[in-house]
């Protein structure tokens, strides 16, 4: 096998970041990479949503809010 099978790729996306930065004309810290959009939606809520916070969203919506809001503001 070669040696590139071996290895783990960039855990930042440092390359991937930079391509979609330079075709949509942003920053490459603006872009951020992720295994789909749950993962999105997870690192957010994460990042902005603190213990007994009130989190919106429309109903009907995509069942993912509500679990989310759950998980990281109960209450």
């Amino acid at each position: 096998m070669g040696e590139g099978l071996k290895r783990y790729p960039d855990a930042a996306s440092r390359a991937a970041r930079e391509a979609a930065a330079e075709l949509y004309g942003f920053p490459p810290e603006w872009v951020i990479m992720a295994n789909g959009s749950d993962e999105v939606l997870n690192n957010l809520i994460r990042a902005f949503a603190d213990d007994g916070d009130e989190i919106a969203f429309v109903y009907p919506s995509y069942s993912y809010y509500a679990t989310l809001a759950e998980v990281q503001a109960p209450g």
